[in-house]
């Protein structure tokens, strides 16, 4: 008995050899064009959504913007605000510690005072008289 040779041999499964290899090319390079654009769209629609947003954020009024009459709406606007006002002071002390580390100034005392001062600034003023 002998062997039935099949043609899968090592030269049958190179791309230009197959039937179908042209519109498997232009399929996976249309593929790889169609991603890249989606990705960019998403990328750009992203960055617009975080620009108007930063732009609501940093729109700072001289009074102080009504409630609205939403429940608990004055313990969630002091928690964003403890929350804003504490990222500004770790920010703050991080980078006074930095600079400080660097020339040897930072104490252990030094780390209180820049601790408590940090609550203090995150808590808002008026809570600590």
């Amino acid at each position: 008995m002998t062997a039935a040779r099949h043609s899968t041999g090592p030269g049958v499964l190179q791309r230009g050899r197959r039937a179908g290899s042209a519109l498997e090319l232009v399929l996976l390079s249309l593929l790889g064009v169609a991603s890249i654009l989606f990705a960019v769209g998403y990328v750009i629609c992203l960055l617009y959504l975080l620009i108007k947003g930063a732009g609501k954020i940093a729109s700072f009024t001289t009074y102080a913007s009504p409630l609205a009459g939403v429940d608990n709406e004055s313990a969630m606007r002091f928690v964003v605000a403890v929350c804003a006002f504490g990222v500004i002071a770790w920010a703050v002390l991080a980078s006074c510690r930095a600079v400080a580390s660097r020339y040897h100034w930072w104490t252990s005392s030094v780390d209180r005072v820049g601790v408590i001062v940090a609550v203090v600034v995150a808590r808002g003023w008026r809570y600590c008289a």
